[in-house]
């Protein structure tokens, strides 16, 4: 398989051409920028004419006169099966959970942070391009581990030894520190235990539970809503807002797709 990353840009911040080029090719080995567009509708021709030998398109959000949306909805209805994946490029976060839903691998923000880029790009690599080494190929392939069976019950450390709890009751767990709090169906007031929320989220993995912030740990199946506002939030059945770090705004997105839209 190829080892090399080609990027198309589409991005009328002219300037920024040259800066996005140097953090691309001097960052990230095999990665090419092949050519950048300030105007969507020059790259369309181009792609429509039968350019489509890239890997990734670095695609500006805002873009005019033809936003980056509106771009990849007209490609679809030429071609249903996009043969690259895309990377929107945007200044505002209220555009992330638009960027998934029109399945962009990525989004970043400007202006660009050589960081990020390489972040992407290393991600992207590791997903498209997996190396193989040559020593450990050879080497008797052992079982794959059986995957850990969800449990139905929990056992929370008290002072006086431990409380059993139904884990399809606990709706989120939120991190104080090396403390944790446990927020149940129908209990006012939440369990604080004397563990982080790390060892929760071991504990809980295997029922689905998902941490979608560094401070919260949900069961999906009380997602009550999610919203758009700053960047992308999923709201609780128990009227709790909660921000979705950037790394988990695909995994949201999963689970929405599995859900029946009207």
């Amino acid at each position: 398989m190829k080892d090399i990353i080609r990027i198309v840009s589409v991005n009328n911040e002219v300037h920024a051409w040259d800066t996005l080029q140097h953090i691309i090719e001097n960052n990230i080995e095999g990665a090419h920028l092949v050519k950048s567009y300030s105007k969507p509708d020059s790259f369309l021709q181009e792609w429509k004419a039968g350019m489509h030998d890239f890997d990734l398109l670095f695609l500006d959000f805002e873009i005019y006169p033809l936003n980056g949306i509106d771009l990849i909805k007209k490609m679809k209805k030429i071609s249903s099966r996009l043969h690259f994946d895309t990377v929107f490029l945007t200044s505002n976060d209220n555009f992330a959970l638009e960027a998934v839903r029109n399945h962009a691998i990525d989004y970043l923000h400007k202006p660009y942070r050589s960081e990020e880029i390489q972040f992407c790009l290393k991600k992207w690599k590791k997903t498209k391009l997996p190396f193989v080494n040559p020593i450990e190929n050879q080497l008797p392939q052992q079982s794959p581990e059986k995957p850990k069976k969800a449990r139905n019950r929990l056992a929370i450390p008290t002072l006086e030894g431990y409380e059993i709890i139904e884990i399809d009751q606990i709706i989120r767990c939120e991190a104080d520190r090396n403390y944790s709090y446990i927020y149940l169906i129908g209990v006012t007031q939440p369990l604080l235990i004397s563990r982080n929320l790390k060892d929760l989220e071991t504990a809980l993995s295997s029922n689905g539970f998902l941490r979608i912030h560094n401070s919260h740990l949900i069961n999906p199946i009380y997602i009550k809503k999610i919203l758009r506002t700053d960047g992308g939030m999923i709201e609780l059945i128990d009227h709790t807002k909660i921000m979705i770090t950037k790394n988990k705004v695909m995994t949201v997105e999963e689970l929405f797709n599995n859900i029946t839209k009207l």
